[in-house]
């Protein structure tokens, strides 16, 4: 040790950095499991038949076909997985105006915005409207959920019927 250092001998506050330690890494080994990863599943197809027809229809656009699936990111050692219900949609290409309009009427806070992608997020699920070179796709999905180590992948696509 150096000059003025002196060892702390207070069992209370090693006790409190201990606590403190544990509550750091433990949110770094914590995690969802395949139970949370469903629950959210269950909830994107639950709003999905209003949610996203209702967008289609104020943008102009039908919906041609819409799958739902799981997503995995890894970002920087960490997997993160969400449920999405992608609809693929025939008509105009919306403008970016029109887009967060469209989000905006259906209670959804804008979290991005530009000419190629407009993002709203409301009660933990995420509308979207992206424009491609050729085609435009509307999506709902899930929030990010953080897994824990050793979580199966969920890789199965299903049809979402959303009449």
């Amino acid at each position: 040790m150096g000059p003025g250092a002196r060892t702390v001998r207070n069992p209370h506050f090693r006790l409190l950095a201990g606590a403190i330690t544990m509550i750091l890494l433990g949110g770094c080994a914590g995690g969802g499991d395949v139970n949370e990863l469903e629950a959210r599943r269950d909830a994107v197809l639950a709003a999905a038949p209003e949610q996203l027809p209702a967008l289609a229809g104020s943008l102009g656009l039908t919906i041609t076909e819409a799958i739902g699936q799981y997503e995995t990111e890894w970002l920087e050692g960490v997997d993160r997985r969400r449920y999405a219900v992608q609809a693929a949609v025939m008509g105009p290409v919306p403008a970016e105006d029109a887009s967060v309009a469209a989000l905006t009427g259906l209670g959804y806070e804008i979290r991005q915005s530009s000419s190629r992608i407009v993002t709203g997020e409301r009660d933990g699920l995420w509308l979207t409207v992206q424009v491609w070179t050729a085609r435009v796709e509307l999506s709902l999905y899930s929030e990010d959920l953080r897994m824990k180590d050793g979580v199966p992948m969920l890789t199965e696509q299903e049809t979402v019927d959303l009449s």
